[in-house]
C-alpha cells in the first residue's frame, strides 16, 4: 500500500480564564497584594482602584501575584489574562477592603538647643500622622511622604514622658506608637575664680554654662547682682551696679527646659589702691601717700573720703586691711 502524511494548522481560539484569589495588605505599606490564578505563561494585567495597572507574568504552576504600585483606597481590583497566542480573558474583578491598620513606627526624638522636640518615624506613605505629648497635647501633625518617612517639630519646649504617634491611612485605619522622652542632661553652670574686682568697686562675674540659658548671680546676703544669658559658646558674664559685700556669691542657671543648677564661688573684696595727686587726712585718721582732695577708697565696710589739697603726683597710695 502507499503511505502519507498530513499536516493541518492549529489555531488557539480558546480565551484563557483568570481568578482572583484574594487581595491583601500583607506588609501593612497601604499597597494591594492581588494573587490569582491564570493560564501558565499568560500576561496578567490588574487595574487598581485609582486607575492605575500593573502586569505580571503567570507561573508553570498557573498562580500570579502583584503588589499595586502605590497606596490604594478601598475599591474595585479589575484583571485580565492574555495568552501566548494573544487570546484575551474576560475581566474579573474584586473588591478590596483595607482593613489592615497601617505601620507607624517612632524612630527618633532629638531634643534641640532652642528647646523643642523632632519626632522620626515610618508608616504608610499619604497616611496623616498626629504626634502628642504625655498630657496629650498637640505637638505636631504631617503627612507621610511617598519614601514612608515623617517628621515632626514641637512649637515649644515638651514635657519628659511618653510621645504618642498616630497613623490613620486613606481608608482611615489607625495605628499608634510610643517613645519615653527623657530630656538631656544640661551643661551645669560654673563661676570662673577669682572674681574680678574692678577698680571703681564693682565686681565682674564670669563662666560657663548651657547655651542659651538664664543666669542669675546673688551676693552672700542673697541679693541680686545681675543676670544674663549664656551665649552659644558656653560662656557668660556679668558686672554689679555697685560694691558686693564679701562672701559667697551663687550663680543659679535655668534652661529653656526649666532645668536648673547652681554653683558658689567666694568673694574677698580686696581693698583698692587708689593712685592719684595729692595727700592729706581723714577725719578719723591720718592717710599718708598721693591722693586727691575728695577721693574716696571702700573696703567693703568704710568709705573715705580724703580732705587735702592737691600737691602734685607722688605714686601710689595702698590702703591696709585696717583701713589705715
Amino acid at each position: 500500500g502507499e503511505e502519507g502524511t498530513d499536516t493541518a494548522p492549529y489555531v488557539d481560539n480558546t480565551d484563557p480564564v483568570i481568578a482572583i484569589t484574594s487581595l491583601t495588605d500583607p506588609d501593612t505599606n497601604g499597597k494591594i497584594n492581588a494573587v490569582g490564578s491564570a493560564e501558565p505563561a499568560s500576561t496578567v494585567t490588574v487595574t487598581w482602584p485609582d486607575g492605575t495597572t500593573s502586569t505580571t507574568l503567570t507561573l508553570a504552576n498557573g498562580s500570579w501575584s502583584v503588589e499595586s504600585p502605590t497606596v490604594q483606597r478601598d475599591g474595585e481590583v479589575k484583571a485580565t489574562a492574555t495568552d501566548i497566542n494573544d487570546n484575551v480573558s474576560d475581566p474579573v474583578t474584586a473588591q478590596y477592603v483595607d482593613s489592615t491598620p497601617p505601620k507607624i513606627d517612632i524612630e527618633s526624638l532629638t531634643q534641640n538647643d532652642n528647646g523643642t522636640l523632632t519626632v522620626s518615624g515610618i508608616s504608610e506613605a499619604g497616611a496623616t500622622v498626629v504626634v502628642k505629648d504625655k498630657d496629650g497635647t498637640l505637638i505636631g501633625s504631617t503627612t507621610v511622604g511617598t519614601n514612608g518617612s515623617w517628621t515632626v517639630t514641637s512649637p515649644g519646649t515638651v514635657p519628659e514622658g511618653d510621645i504618642k504617634a498616630t497613623a490613620t491611612d486613606v481608608n482611615n485605619q489607625e495605628a499608634t506608637d510610643t517613645a519615653v522622652f527623657t530630656l538631656s542632661p544640661a551643661q551645669e553652670v560654673e563661676i570662673d575664680e577669682p572674681i574680678t574686682q574692678n577698680a571703681n568697686g564693682t565686681i565682674t562675674v564670669t563662666g560657663t554654662g548651657e547655651k542659651g540659658a538664664d543666669i542669675e548671680v546673688k551676693d552672700v546676703n542673697g541679693v541680686l547682682i545681675g543676670t544674663t544669658t549664656v551665649l552659644e559658646n558656653g560662656t557668660w558674664s556679668l558686672n554689679s551696679q555697685g560694691e558686693v559685700p564679701p562672701g559667697l556669691l551663687t550663680a543659679t542657671s535655668s534652661t529653656v527646659n526649666n532645668q536648673e543648677s547652681s554653683d558658689t564661688a567666694n568673694y574677698e573684696n580686696t581693698p583698692v589702691a587708689v593712685m592719684d595727686e595729692a595727700s592729706g587726712s581723714e577725719d578719723s585718721s591720718t592717710l599718708t601717700g598721693d591722693v586727691s582732695t575728695n577721693d574716696t577708697h571702700k573696703d567693703g565696710t568704710e568709705v573715705y573720703v580724703l580732705t587735702s589739697s592737691a600737691t602734685g603726683k607722688h605714686g601710689t597710695l595702698a590702703f591696709n586691711a585696717d583701713g589705715t
